[in-house]
């Protein structure tokens, strides 16, 4: 065990280790790849994503109104398949002794 240990260093002697300006160089190259790739991804998700949105207005147009009830939040918006107005709400009280 203590051989191959003592191999498995030796072997170090063997490998070609990149200089310093090699390593910036690849750093450099790797993070501008993944900024790059990123980007694209985003755009493409984003064009996808108003696309989808675009194609659900035109089949179904949904119009933005206002809740009419007597609640405090009756002020809220709401696309008409969102019901804000309605939402329960709990509120619990703790009783803490001090002296």
């Amino acid at each position: 065990m203590f051989k191959f240990f003592k191999e498995s260093i030796k072997e170090f002697d063997h490998v070609v280790w990149p200089t310093n300006k090699e390593t910036k160089s690849y750093f450099t190259s790797v993070t501008s790849i993944i900024v790059v790739l990123a980007i694209i991804l985003f755009l493409a998700w984003t064009l996808f994503s108003q696309l989808l949105f675009t194609a659900k207005n035109i089949i179904n147009p949904s119009k933005i109104t206002t809740q009419s009830s007597d609640t405090k939040n009756s002020d809220i918006w709401t696309l008409s398949w969102i019901n804000l107005g309605n939402i329960q709400t709990e509120t619990k009280t703790t009783n803490s002794k001090t002296k």
